[in-house]
C-alpha cells in the first residue's frame, strides 16, 4: 500500500464532514494457479486487454475519502481513477476469488470493468 499526501485537502461533494488529504494505492498479485484458471476464459482478449483486465482487478487507487463514502453512500458507478471499483475491492481484500468473480460476470468481465455505464 502507498499513500500520497497533498498540499491541501478535498472537501466532500456531499453536505457532510468528510475531507481527504491522501490518495491510496493497493495492489494484490495473482498467484500462478489463479492466472492459469483465468487465461482460458479470456482467449478472445488481446495481450494488452488481458493486462488491462488483470490490472483493473488487482489494483485499487482511491482517495482517503472513498471508504467513508462507501460506508455512508454506497459505491459509485463509472471508471475513473478516484473511484474504488467494488469488483477490485472484492478481489484485493479476498472477499471473492477470481473464479467467483468470473462466475458473477460470465463472458463479460472485461467489458464490465472497462466500459462506461451509459444508456444504450
Amino acid at each position: 500500500m502507498q499513500a500520497k499526501g497533498s498540499r491541501g485537502w478535498q472537501v466532500s461533494i456531499f453536505p457532510d464532514e468528510i475531507q481527504g488529504r491522501f490518495d491510496m494505492d493497493l495492489h494484490r498479485e495473482l498467484s500462478a494457479s489463479e492466472m492459469e484458471v483465468r487465461n482460458p476464459l479470456h482467449t478472445h482478449l488481446s495481450v494488452d486487454q488481458m493486462h488491462e483486465l488483470t490490472t483493473r482487478l488487482t489494483n485499487i487507487h482511491f482517495s482517503k475519502m472513498a471508504p467513508y463514502y462507501i460506508m455512508r453512500y454506497g459505491f459509485y458507478e463509472g471508471h475513473t481513477d478516484h473511484r474504488a471499483d467494488p469488483v477490485a475491492i472484492a478481489l484485493v481484500f479476498g472477499l471473492k476469488t477470481p473464479e467467483e468473480i468470473e462466475k458473477a460476470f460470465p463472458g463479460i468481465l472485461y467489458e464490465t470493468l472497462t466500459d462506461h455505464f451509459t444508456d444504450k
